[in-house]
């Protein structure tokens, strides 16, 4: 995905998509939508590295483990959708301040 320099949203939900999330996404992108769908495992780590995403949902899926610590790089972000999945632990330590 990371290779696809100009997609600026990406919309997967409401299908039966099994497995992982990306590891990476391109970082034009400013939104992507991935809920409703079968999805296991964990938000990678490397999404706190996109700068320009304004909006992330992943909600309705079996995603789990924490999330990123850190997603204050994401400047851009006003629209945080994560529920509905089995997560665990404490919030992230820092968030952007548009949220």
């Amino acid at each position: 995905w990371s290779a696809m320099t100009s997609m600026s949203s990406l919309r997967v939900n409401y299908n039966m998509f099994t497995g992982e999330l990306p590891e990476f996404l391109p970082p034009t992108l400013i939104g992507a939508d991935f809920s409703n769908n079968l999805l296991t495992g964990q938000i990678p780590s490397s999404y706190e590295n996109l700068t320009s995403l304004v909006w992330l949902d992943v909600r309705s899926n079996s995603l789990g483990g924490q999330l990123p610590r850190d997603w204050s790089a994401m400047t851009s972000m006003s629209s945080l959708r994560v529920y509905d999945n089995m997560f665990t632990g404490e919030l992230p330590e820092f968030l952007p301040p548009t949220l």
